[in-house]
């Protein structure tokens, strides 16, 4: 893992951790915690393409695909 893109995972979830949203916090942390594609995931953070790249391999996309669809993601 690069340590120069895990703060743009945890700036992701940590902005969402915001009462009464702390429990979905905590969830988002669990299954990103559990997941063995975090090299794909930082190098999408940081280029930017997470977006449209985490479909294929992130437990944690339609959730924040959710959250963002109710304005509650951060951009």
């Amino acid at each position: 893992m690069r340590a120069s893109t895990l703060p743009h995972r945890r700036n992701r979830i940590r902005d969402l951790d915001r009462p009464p949203r702390h429990i979905r916090v905590q969830a988002l942390q669990r299954v990103c915690s559990l997941c063995s594609h975090k090299a794909k995931c930082d190098r999408d953070l940081a280029d930017g393409t997470a977006a449209e790249n985490s479909h294929g391999y992130c437990g944690n996309a339609s959730t924040l695909e959710s959250l963002d669809r109710a304005g509650v993601a951060p951009h």
